[in-house]
């Protein structure tokens, strides 16, 4: 049983970091089903394995309903699109186009740079960036009974874009970004320090 609720455990730390994104739940949620199904050596913990599936199944039923919820997971480069299906892929690509179009929100050539004045915190947070070769390498577990082994065991994955003339310049910019590598998830990774020194304004 305490093998059973350790990753409930873990997910709760998880969720309930100061720096916690909401990019994260369903990444947990797609975990701890994991965690849920059947095994050979589970000898009496069938029948609890499928109550928590159920119960988790009525209590985030709607999560991927959410083009919030859906745009920020595929906003965060440890996650992407790993847990989506094709139509959540679209919705949650359609949600950021929609909110980068020109009738939502203006770009131009001085709202790209650093606001003045925040060059040394950018600075700082480069500094508070993982150095890892994120092209190549593949997180191993912590244990086997870690909430995210099964997560970090999949690695990154590299997918091919082919570049389309006459499209707008956020939505090149977004399908250049869906298609870099994703970033290994790992404790000192820092959400808000990558998209403050992304490449992408």
């Amino acid at each position: 049983m305490i093998d059973v609720l350790k990753p409930f455990y873990d997910a709760t730390l998880d969720i309930c970091f100061d720096d916690a994104c909401i990019s994260i739940v369903i990444s947990v949620i797609a975990m701890l089903k994991a965690k849920l199904q059947a095994a050979t050596d589970d000898r009496g913990l069938m029948q609890m394995k499928a109550e928590l599936r159920d119960a988790m199944a009525q209590r985030f039923a709607s999560i991927k309903k959410s083009p919030h919820v859906l745009a920020s997971t595929l906003l965060d480069p440890r996650f992407k699109d790993m847990y989506f299906d094709e139509l959540e892929r679209k919705a949650a690509t359609s949600e950021i186009l929609n909110f980068l179009s020109p009738k939502h929100v203006v770009l131009n050539d001085e709202t790209v740079g650093p606001i003045p004045g925040e060059a040394e915190e950018i600075d700082q947070h480069k500094a508070d960036l993982p150095d890892h070769d994120t092209e190549n390498e593949i997180v191993q577990p912590a244990s086997a009974s870690s909430l995210w082994d099964t997560h970090c065991s999949v690695g990154v994955a590299v997918k091919e874009n082919d570049a389309e003339a006459g499209i707008p310049d956020y939505e090149r910019q977004l399908q250049a970004y869906l298609s870099e590598p994703r970033v290994n998830r790992r404790p000192t990774t820092n959400i808000y320090a990558f998209w403050n020194c992304s490449q992408y304004p």
